[in-house]
């Protein structure tokens, strides 16, 4: 009996040590990501810089490589943000800091925020839900964790748009964003997204399986096929790593669960599901 317990000892601790040998792999992963992505920010500044110190550039070619200079300086400032962000959550430096609050003024704030980005775009940007939906969480994270998947719906959704939805469900309430982009299709599961695939362990089978036998995927978040000649999937577009493990991090926090469907046809939802009281 002794022995049997030693050897299921040695099994568990083979399996922590994988644990923490993935975690690693994953985290070098998304630090190489992000390197790379600055290192191209950087190299655009640097060659927009170079060619606005040549002589004899025209008054209209000058001010349109000051507005590139400032989208990519812009890039840089908002990659570094994030990044900073995540060190801080990898860390443990981070509390969740509960109160009461209004759910439905939270969304309707932000997508009033993200309104003319989407109207430049020529995206619709839609709120569905109860006028007056209180909780108890964490405000300020809660607005972050939903701020991040809102401007990824927008970034990648070339036609149609995007709708906020929020509601109730036993103890639990729910955020939901729903975009009409070209979905993701169920090829290998990239390493930066096989991490948020974790936050997602309260996620029905269920819905897996239903979403399964009608052609689409739901709770297992997988990379599209490389785009050709670009070597970029539709998860491995530059920055997308990075906002991605803020919000599995961020979920982790709040006790929150992370569910998502895609296809091609209907496009990307994602559905965080929080404790409507701690």
């Amino acid at each position: 009996m002794q022995q049997a317990e030693a050897a299921g000892r040695i099994g568990d601790l083979k399996n922590a040590l994988a644990s923490i040998n993935e975690i690693e792999h994953r985290r070098a992963a998304l630090i190489h990501q992000a390197v790379h992505d600055l290192s191209n920010d950087a190299m655009g500044v640097s060659l927009t810089a170079n060619v606005l110190s040549r002589e004899g550039i025209t008054e209209s070619d000058r001010v349109g490589f000051t507005a590139i200079l400032g989208r990519g300086v812009e890039a840089i400032t908002v990659m570094l943000g994030e990044l900073m962000e995540l060190a801080r959550l990898e860390a443990g430096h981070e509390e969740r800091e509960l109160s009461q609050f209004d759910a439905s003024t939270l969304v309707h704030e932000l997508a009033e925020i993200n309104l003319a980005e989407a109207g430049e775009r020529g995206l619709f940007l839609k709120t569905n839900g109860p006028s007056e939906f209180p909780v108890e969480g964490d405000c300020l994270r809660v607005r972050r964790l939903l701020q991040n998947l809102l401007k990824n719906a927008l970034k990648y959704t070339e036609r149609g748009g995007v709708t906020l939805s929020w509601g109730e469900e036993k103890e639990n309430w729910w955020l939901m964003v729903e975009d009409t982009g070209s979905g993701m299709s169920s090829a290998p599961v990239a390493a930066m997204v096989e991490g948020l695939k974790e936050a997602t362990a309260s996620a029905r089978e269920s819905d897996e399986k239903a979403a399964e036998a009608s052609g689409e995927f739901a709770h297992v978040l997988e990379s599209a096929e490389t785009a050709p000649g670009t070597g970029i999937t539709a998860l491995q577009k530059p920055g997308e790593g990075v906002g991605l493990s803020i919000v599995k991090r961020l979920c982790e926090l709040l006790d929150a669960s992370l569910e998502m469907s895609s296809s091609a046809q209907t496009g990307t939802t994602f559905r965080v599901v929080l404790p409507r009281r701690y």
